[in-house]
């Protein structure tokens, strides 16, 4: 007996389902975080370890994840000092059709 497998878009009616898997995956009590933002009037007044501290004070989370491009240096030092290791993780990327039609 074989199994078909079909990709389609998420409907509306599928959301409960979604929902109900996203709370089993985040049980594990991991936080990725993706993406963080302080504007430039506020880097370097203790905002963003602020933000950290209320985070892994937090009760929610055993793990915080987080992705950092290699040549921001200073977000690159900050985490560093607050304890994050390289989670010697590899993010790869592709670009797809739909990238190449946008250019025409």
């Amino acid at each position: 007996m074989s199994t078909v497998i079909k990709a389609e878009r998420m409907k509306e009616t599928d959301k409960a389902r979604y929902f109900e898997m996203s709370r089993e995956f985040y049980s594990l009590g991991v936080l990725w975080l993706d993406e963080l933002f302080v504007k430039p009037q506020f880097r370097g007044k203790g905002v963003a370890k602020e933000f950290f501290r209320f985070i892994e004070n937090s009760d929610e989370y055993g793990f915080v994840r987080l992705e950092v491009e290699s040549e921001n240096g200073r977000a690159m030092k900050l985490y560093k000092s607050l304890g994050y290791k390289d989670a010697q993780y590899i993010s790869l990327y592709k670009k797809t059709n739909k990238s190449d039609l946008e250019k025409e």
